[in-house]
């Protein structure tokens, strides 16, 4: 009950409105000119920006230099594959010898862990300044030969330490 009064004033209320003219809403002669001046601003057709022979140079550098430092890894890999052969029990001298070798060999894989920090820190400074530049593809491809590298040297180094852990 307490509704119905209040409702029945609403209803009342609404149905008073004057007859009249009023205003249509449709647009305006001059709103539609204005649609035209706000609309977005026509932009000349991007060209693809050029290659940059410095950059180019410095990923062929970084990533030249990481397949350079394959051999002291493989050399280190060697002994330190020899050495854990020949390891005895865990902590006896020969197997401290082969864990130090194996540490040398970790540390053999500087140069490729360093080419990959150098070239990521490029894609990200080419995606930054032109995400459409030729060079993001040698950036890129430069990444995936040393990410392969990486991933060899990392196999490697786990078989190693793997034979040293059953001992």
């Amino acid at each position: 009950m307490k509704f119905l009064l209040p409702l029945t004033l609403f209803v009342i209320v609404s149905a008073c409105a004057p007859k009249g003219e009023y205003p249509s809403l449709a647009h305006r002669p001059i709103e539609a000119k204005a649609a035209d001046l706000l609309g977005a601003p026509q932009r000349p057709a991007e060209q693809a920006p050029a290659s940059d022979p410095a950059r180019l140079t410095a990923i062929a550098t970084v990533r030249q230099a990481a397949l350079d430092a394959q051999p002291r890894f493989e050399a280190a890999l060697a002994q330190a594959q020899k050495l854990a052969a020949t390891a005895g029990p865990a902590q006896s001298e020969s197997w401290i010898a082969a864990e130090i070798e194996l540490s040398a060999a970790e540390r053999a894989r500087e140069p490729v862990k360093t080419a990959l920090a150098d070239l990521d820190a490029t894609l990200r400074q080419v995606m930054l300044e032109s995400p459409t530049s030729p060079d993001l593809a040698g950036v890129q491809q430069a990444i995936r030969d040393v990410e392969a590298l990486d991933a060899r040297q990392e196999v490697a180094i786990q078989s190693v330490a793997s034979r040293l852990t059953r001992q």
